[in-house]
């Protein structure tokens, strides 16, 4: 009877695992959307103001890119809100904590499957899987649970 539920619960920590690996991922991925594209028009921002105060321009050619400038400023700007706005650099390390916890404690049921010797197991897992809930109260989108359902 234990051995069932142990295999339950193993299968259920496996789920909680991939899902918040993929979140991880996903939102690692959302991270480096938003950032490169800013650092990028940064730098261009950069270029075109060094090329707007140069005198080997002519005055329409300063002026346009004393023009991108601002437009460059503006969008990068647009796109650093977005991502503190979002916190999906946060967001991932915290699945990431989450995925690397439920690790653990997978490893520790397969041990326990294998040669049970704790009286408490099952206790200490409860607690050890709220201890991971409290750090991470983030839920991996609905998306990557039903994927994770819809592939298994």
């Amino acid at each position: 009877m234990e051995n069932r539920f142990l295999a339950k619960m193993l299968e259920r920590l496996q789920k909680k695992k991939v899902t918040h690996a993929v979140a991880s991922r996903y939102y690692n991925n959302m991270q480096k959307y938003v950032s490169y594209p800013s650092i990028t028009i940064s730098a261009l921002s950069s270029i075109a103001s060094f090329i707007s105060t140069s005198n080997y321009a002519d005055c329409n050619t300063q002026n346009i890119f004393a023009m991108s400038v601002g437009i460059f400023a503006s969008i990068s700007t647009l796109l650093q809100s977005v991502s503190s706005t979002c916190n999906y650099g946060t967001k991932s390390e915290s699945h990431q904590f989450a995925a690397q916890e439920y690790d653990k404690l997978i490893t520790k049921i397969q041990f326990e499957i294998e040669e049970p010797d704790e009286k408490e197991f099952v206790k200490t897992m409860e607690e050890k899987i709220l201890q991971i809930q409290s750090k991470c109260k983030l839920i991996p989108p609905q998306f990557i649970i039903d994927d994770y359902d819809k592939n298994k």
